[in-house]
């Protein structure tokens, strides 16, 4: 081994593999045989199909296929403990084991033993092309997701899920029936299940023609005194922001993204060239390089004051973003907006965005 145990997280299909086949040459069922006996059977899973190799080995980390609702078990046995029904399926010790953030994976907080930990009581079992079983405890919640999805998309379901699912759980009680509502919806996800690709983009076109234009939303800072306007599909937010980080809000994607920076004026600094304060953070912070500004120049906000407002292109991971930004002085500070995004957002939009910033707020 490279690295000691605990110290590095690299992601590996092979030890996965390792399982199925150490299983099957000491306790001689195959990978499947063995998770039918003693997971799928008794929690009533019987439509399903796990692929083998040419040597007739359950490949552990690849071509499990089940039913949306058989996945949704498997998470709701992990909801309850391991226990289904009134049998303990799965020893609670190695629920809890399993699930325990044990090293930071990047992707979320960490991994545990294949599980992908987001927070504690918040873990999720991820499959390639978007396919998810997110258990959220502090909620009594299991979500499931199959699709086929691009590798760019593979973010859309945890964006869907924290953007949109749990801000939307206010009860534990039943909301009133609405048929119509219910008639309605079910009308689309059917048509959307058989329609082909142009009658598809006809309804697209007919549903973006109702809600012309991004709707924005406000953020609100105090205590530095200042506003800025966001488009209001960017719903998920940061993990834990520090210093200067004020704001980070994304796209279900990822992207776009805006973010807010409060920092001291550096000495000597002047205003119309106060992105070059802007792109050192970004690279210390966010670990962006090959920044390279293409417009520049000094505006007047909506409310008057004087920003720097410049627009440029920077790379993470060899992957080229666009990006606008505005920086403004009040009190010995500096108040960046920064938003950026993949080439198929317009400039003008990200440029709208930032420069909605407004520095005339008063403090409390």
């Amino acid at each position: 081994m490279k690295e000691d145990p605990d110290r590095r997280f690299e992601y590996c299909n092979g030890a996965s593999y390792l399982l199925t086949a150490v299983l099957q040459k000491t306790m001689k069922p195959t990978g499947l045989e063995f998770a039918k006996e003693h997971l799928f059977n008794p929690l009533g899973i019987t439509d399903l199909a796990w692929k083998a190799n040419a040597q007739g080995i359950t490949i552990g980390y690849f071509g499990l296929y089940m039913l949306p609702r058989d996945m949704a078990r498997f998470g709701y046995l992990y909801l309850k403990n391991g226990k289904w029904d009134d049998r303990q399926i799965v020893p609670v010790h190695w629920v809890t084991e399993s699930t325990r953030n044990l090293i930071s994976a990047g992707t979320y907080t960490g991994y545990g033993y294949h599980w992908w930990v987001m927070s504690p009581g918040r873990y999720a079992a991820i499959g390639n092309s978007g396919q998810r079983i997110y258990v959220i405890k502090d909620k009594n919640m299991v979500v499931v997701f199959t699709s086929m999805l691009q590798e760019r998309k593979g973010t859309l379901p945890y964006g869907i899920l924290m953007g949109y699912i749990l801000p939307a759980v206010k009860s534990d009680k039943p909301i009133p029936e609405n048929p119509g509502a219910f008639s309605r919806l079910k009308s689309l996800g059917d048509f959307w299940q058989t329609a082909n690709y142009n009658a598809k983009y006809k309804k697209r076109k007919e549903l973006t023609a109702k809600h012309p234009g991004p709707k924005l939303k406000t953020y609100l800072n105090k205590q530095f005194g200042f506003s800025v306007d966001y488009d209001s599909e960017l719903v998920l937010s940061g993990k834990t922001l520090e210093p200067p980080l004020v704001l980070k809000k994304m796209g279900l994607l990822g992207l776009p993204v805006i973010i807010a920076m409060v920092d001291d004026i550096p000495d000597g600094l002047k205003l119309e060239d106060s992105e070059k304060a802007v792109f050192r953070r970004l690279k210390e912070i966010l670990n962006f390089s090959e920044i390279a500004i293409h417009e520049k120049e000094v505006i007047r906000l909506s409310d008057g004051t004087t920003a720097n407002c410049f627009e440029f292109t920077l790379k993470h991971k060899k992957i080229e973003y666009l990006a606008a930004g505005v920086v403004g002085y009040k009190d010995k500070k500096t108040i960046n907006i920064t938003a950026f995004s993949y080439h198929f957002t317009p400039p003008a939009q990200l440029k709208d965005m930032v420069t909605t910033l407004k520095l005339k707020i008063e403090k409390p």
